[in-house]
């Protein structure tokens, strides 16, 4: 190649003959580092990221002491309707089985 003609490689090597300022090293660390950026944007920002995890922890612990709050609701109705079958006998608060026993229907007057 004749010292006259111009190329790239010139540009990037600076003087002809000189060491690269661009290697091919070079590219694959700025790869590397955008590659970690990107895995640390996933991480804290993503579908199954640290902060999805945090609200998950957060929302299971609420709904775990709403269960046990009506876990202890339950156990007082509980013991409420087994006080008041004690009091009012063996039936109270049973159901029927599912027959449902029909009303006479009131007669109506012919009118003349």
């Amino acid at each position: 190649m004749a010292n006259n003609d111009y190329d790239i490689r010139d540009e990037l090597l600076g003087e002809v003959g000189a060491r690269p300022i661009l290697r091919a090293s070079h590219f694959g660390v700025a790869a590397a580092i955008a590659a970690f950026a990107f895995y640390i944007y996933y991480l804290f920002y993503g579908g199954a990221s640290l902060l999805t995890l945090m609200s998950i922890r957060e929302e299971k612990a609420t709904l775990d002491s709403r269960v046990e709050a009506l876990k202890a609701e339950n156990a007082a109705l509980r013991r409420e309707l087994f006080e008041l079958r004690l009091i009012g006998g063996e039936n109270f608060g049973k159901r029927s089985g599912g027959s449902v026993e029909k009303r006479a229907e009131p007669k109506q007057k012919d009118a003349e």
